[in-house]
């Protein structure tokens, strides 16, 4: 891969661990 494509799909993964653990954390606190 391109060494240019690396941040994107670096930001990429970043995004969605973020929305996993938003997700955790919702069913966790009992919200849809």
């Amino acid at each position: 891969m391109l060494r240019s494509e690396e941040p994107s799909i670096r930001a990429y993964e970043c995004r969605n661990s973020m929305k996993r653990s938003t997700a955790l954390e919702r069913r966790s606190l009992g919200h849809p």
